[in-house]
């Protein structure tokens, strides 16, 4: 029996194989950890407020009351480059804040410098132009029983993934 190496410590170590799959181990799990990190910054863009203020919708309607006529003018927009195309839906709520159907409904914008937008199923046709001062929004809304199914509603419009936010327009009674 070796007296010798009784209570003393062994001063081998760990192998060189296992040391460099130890080591290799530690900086994949770092690399990751780290990826995670900063794929969470870069992929977080924020996108602009969109704003739209409208003027004082005037309403108006057919001589045997079954097409309902709303116009509103552009007064203000921010950002600056908003387009009409970046607006993605249009839709209409009820009175009481529902969802109203829109089928038959038929959006127009008629811009300031004379140009033409249509709106119908979740698409423009027309030249995208940017939304400015004195455009002018018409929607005409299919009625039944002589009233109009969005008085007292509204019209929302809600912008691509580019903005953030929605354009409000109160409806007349």
């Amino acid at each position: 029996m070796n007296w010798g190496r009784i209570g003393k410590r062994s001063k081998r170590g760990v192998s060189p194989i296992i040391a460099t799959i130890l080591l290799v181990a530690i900086t994949v799990v770092l690399a990751a950890v780290l990826y995670v990190l900063v794929s969470g910054y870069l992929s977080h863009t924020s996108s602009a407020p969109m704003s739209v203020g409208w003027s004082q919708v005037q309403s108006s309607y057919n001589t045997p009351k079954t097409l309902f006529y709303y116009n509103t003018t552009v007064q203000s927009v921010s950002p600056s480059g908003l387009k009409w195309f970046d607006i993605a839906t249009i839709s209409l709520k009820n009175s009481g804040g529902g969802a109203a159907s829109m089928t038959g409904v038929t959006v127009t914008v008629i811009t300031a410098a004379g140009g033409t937008l249509t709106y119908a199923s979740g698409s423009w046709t027309g030249t995208n132009t940017a939304v400015s001062s004195g455009d002018t929004l018409e929607v005409v809304v299919p009625g039944a029983s002589l009233a109009s199914p969005v008085a007292g509603g509204s019209i929302v419009l809600s912008p691509t993934s580019s903005y953030s936010g929605t354009s409000t327009i109160a409806l007349p009674s």
